[in-house]
């Protein structure tokens, strides 16, 4: 059976399916989940699931762990907030039935160039197509928005969402290597 999803666009909402979760003794998952779309005043809402992403980020980078370490949500949300004022924004976050967020998606258009800046889905939640429906929303709104070239940055180390972005048409161009240190230019 499939599980019934909700998706409301505006006042519209748009129903599609979810293969149902296979576990022992449950023939049927019957879970609905709301989806919101905003701009950057949802931005706070996805601090926790963001901190999240950034620990993960951490544990699977072997040379920058220190970065994301030291990499706070404010930062990270002021970066979002002045690419908003150069361009566009978008924030989709999906909620359970008891209205806790279990997923977001950022995406961004700076000129024609659009980017999914930010995607997460909690750990319970994964492998039930929720990040596809959030990924999917994010391409759409990019080229309905003229994104000429949608891009995504992916940590090294977390590979294996290669194959997830490729579904989409996302793939990889090239790998830029980065100095560990940072270069002191100051004159004594």
């Amino acid at each position: 059976m499939a599980t019934p999803i909700v998706w409301a666009i505006g006042a519209r909402p748009v129903s599609f399916s979810l293969p149902a979760t296979e576990s022992p003794g449950i023939a049927e998952n019957k879970m609905s989940y709301k989806i919101e779309f905003g701009g950057r005043e949802l931005l706070g809402s996805v601090e926790i699931l963001w901190e999240e992403l950034n620990r993960i980020h951490e544990a699977k980078s072997p040379y920058f762990n220190e970065d994301f370490s030291s990499f706070s949500f404010e930062t990270r949300k002021r970066e979002l907030i002045e690419k908003s004022e150069r361009g566009s924004l978008r924030v989709v976050i999906a909620s359970d039935q008891q209205g806790r967020i279990i997923g977001y998606c950022i995406s961004s258009i700076e000129g024609r160039e659009g980017e999914i800046d930010s995607i997460f889905v909690t750990e319970a939640n994964r492998r039930k197509g929720i990040g596809a429906k959030l990924v999917e929303d994010s391409m759409h709104w990019l080229h309905r928005n003229s994104a000429e070239k949608i891009t995504v940055a992916v940590v090294y180390g977390n590979e294996e969402v290669f194959d997830f972005y490729r579904k989409f048409g996302l793939f990889p161009r090239v790998t830029i290597l980065t100095s560990r240190q940072r270069i002191n230019h100051s004159v004594d």
